[in-house]
């Protein structure tokens, strides 16, 4: 059962996020057990928010490039830290997903792979690159790429949509606490 909630968590974090990154930019309801969580950064919901320099998290520490935007506050729950960044102009978008898990990379991108077919999702091959699952996929207009590295103990998953060469540029600036969760550009 455990096992199941972690693919599924990860399934529902890479969905919302290239939901998001659609043309129609459908809106996009928080799931039930996602109600209680923290945001950081979110102490006046309804003052515009500060735009940081610099995410800081217990997984990864990222400067953020000039125009690069959080789309909405850092989300952090029982161990879990979700990012969703926005690129100059709305040209592109990154999705951070880190979590715990008990499941190798390989495990996690064929799980999420599964369930993206399942919601029409069209997907390129899955390639290993130092440990670290990757494909590309797209959705209607919306294209994208995914990274996934797991741990043992803890997994990944990194996913730029759009502009990936402006996206790769900002993750060139991630500083992750484990370098085997994340991709090196």
């Amino acid at each position: 059962m455990k096992k199941g909630f972690h693919v599924w968590c990860w399934a529902l974090a890479l969905v919302m996020a290239i939901s998001l990154c659609d043309t129609a930019q459908a809106k996009i309801r928080a799931p039930r057990h996602l109600h209680g969580q923290q945001e950081q950064g979110q102490q006046n919901p309804g003052a515009q928010q500060q735009q940081p320099k610099e995410i800081k998290t217990a997984y990864f520490n990222l400067s953020l490039e000039k125009g690069w935007r959080l789309l909405k506050p850092v989300q952090t729950q029982n161990g879990a830290v979700s990012v969703l960044l926005g690129a100059p102009g709305n040209k592109g978008a990154i999705a951070i997903n880190v979590m715990k898990a008990n499941l190798n990379a390989e495990e996690l991108a064929k799980n999420m792979r599964a369930n993206m077919e399942k919601d029409k999702v069209s997907l390129e091959a899955l390639e290993e690159k130092d440990g670290i699952q990757e494909f590309g996929f797209t959705r209607g207009k919306a294209t994208g790429r995914a990274w996934i590295g797991a741990n043992g103990k803890e997994a990944a998953a990194v996913t730029i949509f759009g502009d990936q060469e402006a996206g790769k540029e900002v993750m060139k600036k991630l500083q992750p606490k484990d370098p085997a969760l994340f991709p090196r550009f």
